[in-house]
């Protein structure tokens, strides 16, 4: 299945509540409309979460102290190196190397940047 397989939600919410007039059974429809609503949202969510965010857009936060290692794209270097993780410092407000007593010398040259992923979690005996 394609995003072009995928109804819009304006296009889905049309066909509900087309359906739900012509169609006496209208409660279902209603939970149909609100789950999908709902799917809507995090599927916004998640999607927001894996894009590339521009630094003129926002930056990362968090605590003075902390440093929050990201994954980032930087400008002007060979298409293989582009992307690589930094520290942002939330103290000094600068992109750092990973052991933040380091400016980076990327540091200028980051144009976007992404949180990284959760690490994996401990598996049992026998799951990969």
């Amino acid at each position: 299945m394609t995003e072009k397989d995928i109804m819009s939600i304006e296009d889905f919410e049309f066909a509900i509540s087309w359906w739900i007039t012509y169609d006496k059974e209208a409660d279902d429809k209603a939970d149909c409309i609100r789950a999908y609503r709902a799917l809507a949202a995090e599927r916004d969510r998640l999607a927001e979460q894996q894009r590339w965010i521009p630094c003129s857009e926002k930056l990362p936060t968090g605590k003075d102290d902390e440093g929050i290692p990201c994954l980032v794209r930087v400008s002007g270097e060979h298409p293989l190196l582009s992307t690589m993780v930094l520290s942002w410092n939330c103290y000094h407000r600068v992109w750092d190397d990973l052991d933040m007593d380091d400016i980076s010398p990327y540091h200028e040259k980051v144009t976007h940047w992404m949180p990284l992923p959760a690490p994996p979690t401990q598996t049992t005996e026998g799951e990969q």
